[in-house]
Formats: structure tokens, sequence, C-alpha cells
């Protein structure tokens, strides 16, 4: 099993600062040899890359390699034998050329260089780009297969580097759809057509002209006569199974048109599999987060954290169906409805993530403000419709989902007295929601700042009610100790006393690294002291250190 190599960016742009000569006396620092492993590079390939990513980071655009040349003071020997480097890297997918990149780049004495986006996402973000495709979802891969077909016709990436990323799409694929079934029998070539064939169909175009299609994904005139040949004889599995079809009617004699045939589109997107089932959610006023997706780690006081547990027990499968079941026996409300209050920035919605986390439900997010309307009636019908969004999504995903309510102020407010229609409709909005949570079953949140002004009516409506105040002085310390890699205990004692909120804090830390990445400056405390000190003064009340004032939690 080949090891992952965590590459720590910032580090890796210290040391090249830390070594003024580093091209012309290339150094194996330990970021440069986590590099060299990571990418089986060797030590010139490495150096010049991390140089191009330092540039890269700071301009946040190509890197011309001339500037290079004079920033580094290299001698035409030196400049030449860089050059051969760069290409090197491209052949292995890590740098791109601006201007045509691998088989057209127009100017080879001074190259525009881009970081390749796969590594970048990998090394800086630590991220891979097929994070966000969803492998149980025929559309979404053919969507990732379709962006990875536009990067190779952009001359962005190799042909090599594209049938892998192809390949490792087609292995992450849920091996249970229809659509997996059906590709791995095929060469990856053959994937590639079919992947395009769907996106085409789907779009409306139809069917795909194959040489415009070889002349995107081949280099040499060599593949692309085999290739065609292959399409001419029709000697392809996906031609053989017929699968796929090659247009006879095609308004280009020399270039043939093949498109999938109807009866395997609709085997690959109407197959009725339990998980293209829960794709299958047509959500129209609240947003479907998946519970794999929060990551985020939580830190919340002690007398908070033991709340949020009993409640994350509730919700979990086992004993969310015990206590319905008990609920139901004794004739009392069998839904487990919650309202998280206080502070801004005290970590209410990231707590229902990572209930859901816990619990591997997925969240079903409910934004206020989309729930209004200008018409008469309008926003109450929608208020219902997410609650029967909701019964429709339980019956899909064969659980009960978690439904947010998020910064529900408006929603939970006191009534108002009725001046005019849109009173009317706030106050008729709060009792469709007080019926619809009276007969709720599932796992209903929702978060709200201002507590106080919430309507007594309410209140028997939520079974737990958890205030989330500021955190302490020791939770706030490991707050900043994940959010500030290499931060000392000395220095997050000169700034655990500002009483600031996780959500403050990463506000803090996202600016101090920012200004870090920009400046390539060492952590200076002073300066994280003078934005603790800003975000503090953003708000009057919030400006006093534990100690000078009464602490708000």
């Amino acid at each position: 099993m080949k090891r992952d190599y965590k590459i720590n960016h910032l580090e890796l742009v210290k040391e090249i600062e830390q070594q003024k000569r580093m091209l012309q006396k290339p150094v194996k620092t330990k970021q440069i040899a986590l590099l060299m492993a990571k990418y089986e590079l060797d030590l010139e390939e490495a150096v010049l890359f991390a140089v191009i990513l330092k540039r890269y980071l700071k301009n946040n655009y190509s890197v011309s390699f001339s500037d290079i040349r004079d920033t580094y003071k290299l001698s035409n020997e030196q400049y030449f034998q860089y050059l051969k480097t760069v290409k090197s890297l491209c052949k292995k997918d890590m740098l791109v050329l601006e201007s045509g990149s691998h088989r057209r780049s127009s100017n080879m004495i001074d190259p525009e260089i881009n970081i390749d986006e796969n590594v970048f996402f990998q090394i800086v973000l630590g991220e891979d780009v097929f994070d966000d495709v969803d492998f149980h979802s025929p559309f979404s891969i053919i969507d990732a297969g379709k962006n990875l077909y536009t990067k190779r016709e952009e001359d962005k990436i190799s042909e090599q580097r594209f049938f892998n990323e192809f390949s490792r799409l087609i292995n992450k694929i849920d091996n249970q759809l229809e659509i997996y079934k059906l590709l791995v029998k095929y060469s990856t070539i053959e994937q590639v057509m079919i992947i395009i064939a769907l996106e085409d169909k789907i779009t409306g175009d139809g069917s795909v002209q194959s040489n415009r299609f070889c002349d995107d994904i081949y280099d040499s005139l060599r593949s692309k006569a085999v290739f065609m040949r292959h399409l001419y004889n029709k000697d392809l599995g996906v031609f053989k199974d017929k699968l796929l079809i090659l247009d006879d009617d095609s308004r280009y004699i020399n270039t043939p048109d093949f498109e999938i045939t109807d009866t395997y589109y609709n085997k690959i997107m109407t197959a009725k599999t339990r998980k293209m089932k829960k794709e299958g959610l047509q959500l129209k006023y609240s947003k479907h987060l998946k519970h794999a997706s929060f990551k985020q780690k939580l830190f919340l006081d002690e007398h908070i954290s033991k709340y949020t547990e009993t409640i994350a027990e509730a919700s979990s499968k086992k004993g969310f169906n015990k206590i319905v079941k008990s609920l139901k026996k004794a004739h009392l409300p069998s839904g487990l409805v919650m309202l998280l209050h206080g502070f801004p920035g005290t970590g209410k919605t990231a707590t229902v993530y990572e209930i859901a986390h816990k619990t591997k439900r997925d969240v079903l997010q409910v934004n206020i403000s989309n729930i209004k309307d200008k018409y008469v009636g309008e926003s109450e019908k929608r208020i219902k419709a997410i609650f029967t969004e909701y019964v429709e999504a339980k019956e899909t995903l064969g659980y009960a989902p978690i439904l947010l309510f998020n910064e529900a102020d408006a929603l939970i407010g006191a009534r108002i007295n009725v001046n005019d229609s849109v009173d009317q409709m706030y106050n008729s909005m709060q009792n469709i929601l007080l019926e619809e949570l009276e007969n709720f079953e599932g796992i209903f949140f929702a978060t709200t700042n201002l507590v106080d002004n919430i309507d007594t009516a309410f209140d028997r409506r939520f079974l737990y009610k958890v205030e989330f105040k500021k955190p302490s002085v020791e939770v706030r310390k490991k707050i900043w100790k994940s959010k500030i890699e290499n931060l000392s205990d000395v220095d997050v004692d000169k700034i655990k006393e500002f009483n600031l909120t996780g959500g403050q804090i990463e506000n803090v830390a996202r600016k101090f690294l920012i200004d870090s990445i920009l400046h390539f400056k060492e952590p200076n405390i002073e300066e994280l002291v003078e934005l603790c000190k800003q975000e503090c003064s953003f708000k009057k009340h919030d400006s006093n250190k534990i100690g000078f004032g009464r602490q708000n939690g």
C-alpha cells in the first residue's frame, strides 16, 4: 500500500525562503523530501516545483520562467537546464504551461507556468479533485467525467494523466450502480466514449463527433489512426454489444458520429438501486447535506457536551428507534425536537453537523429567508412543503434525516400585532410550524441567537433546549491550537484571554494564515494579538478580556 506523504505547503515555502540559492545548490529539506517521495520527483524537480509554488501562491496567477531566472540569478546554462526540468514536470503532470501546454506551447524559451489543479488541491488545500463527486449518482459521475474530458480538450492535462484520472474516477463508483457494472467491462477509452455519449444524450446534443473526440484525447498521429480504424471496423466491445452505435446519417461523411442506444441509456439512468434512489430526492426548499461531509473538529464546554451527547445517543439509529417505539406506546409525541440557542459563533450549527456525523444521518437544511414570499399565502405553503419534503426524504433514504431550521429567529419569535398582510403572514407561518412540530415524526433542530424573543407557544414544542455560551478559557485554548498549527503554549497564553467565540477565532486564524501566505512571514504573536483586538472591538460588548469585565459564558 502506497504511503500518504502529507506536505505542509507553508513549511515548504519557508524552506525555499531560507535557501536563497536553492536553484543553484538544491538542498534536500524535510518538505522537499516529502515532495520527492509523494510525486516520485528527483531533487531538481522537487526544488523547482517548490520555487514555482512559492511564486504561484504569492502572485495567484501563472509564473513567468524568466522571472525565476532573474530572481535566482541563474546563468544561461542553469536556465536552460531548468527548462528541461519544466518539461519533465509537465510530463509528470505537476505543471501546466499557460499557452497551449502539452501539445501546442507557443514559447518554450520563456514559458508561463501554472500548477496542475489536482496537485494544487492536494498540497495546498489537502483535498482531492473528486472530493465533491457523489459516486452514488450517475449524474454526478457523468459530470465529473465530462470535466476531465474538458481539461484534456483544453490541454490542461496530459494524455497519460487523463487516462489515469479517468480510471481513478471509474474505480471510485459505487459498484452496485448499473453504470459501474457496464463500464467495468470495457477499456478506458471505451469508458470515456460511454460517459461522453451519456453526457451528450442528457444535454440534447445526441451524438459525439468521432474525429474531434479522437483529436481531443490523443497526441500522436499513430494513436489517432489506431482508434479511428477500430471505430470504422466497429470492432470495439461497445459496438459489438450494441451499447454505442455509429450514426450512418452523419452530416460528415469522413467523421461519423457515435451515440449511446436508448436501451442502454434507459438501463443506466433509470436503474432502481437503493443508493440511486437516495439521489432521487427532489428538494426545493431544503438543502441535502451528506453526513460524511461533516469533518470539522468541535470543541465544547463540558456542560454543553453532556447535552449534545445525550441528544446524539437519542438520535442514533438504535436509540431513536427504541425511543419512538416507547413514546408511541405511551401515546406521546414521538419526534425529537431540539432548540440550540445562544451567542453567534458558539457552534450551534456545527453541533448539529457533529450529531449528524456521529449518528450517520444526513441533514436537510432550511434557509428561512428562502421561505418568505411577497405574495399572500405562498410563504405558508412553503412551510408545509418543507415538512412534506421531509416525509418523502425519510421514505427515500430509508431512515429519518435531521431537519435543520438554521437561524430560525424570524420564524419562532414572539407573535406580533396584525397591522397588515405581512404581519398576518408571519403569524400564519408560526401557526403552521407549531402544528407541524406537534405532529412531527423525526429529528428536528432549530438554531437561534435571540432566545429571549421566542414565542412562548414554542416552549413545550422543544424537547431539549440547549444554551450555547461563549467558550471557556480552556476550550478557547483548544480551538486556537486546532486552527493555527505550531502555535506554542506561550503564544496561546497571550491570546486565550480574549473573550472570543469559536467563529471569531476562526476568522482571526484565517486572516492570520492569509497574511502569512501572501507575505511569507514567520508567525508573529504581536500581529495575532492585534487581530484579536480588532475582532473584539468590532462590537463594544466583545472587547472585554476576562478579569477586566464580566465574562459572558
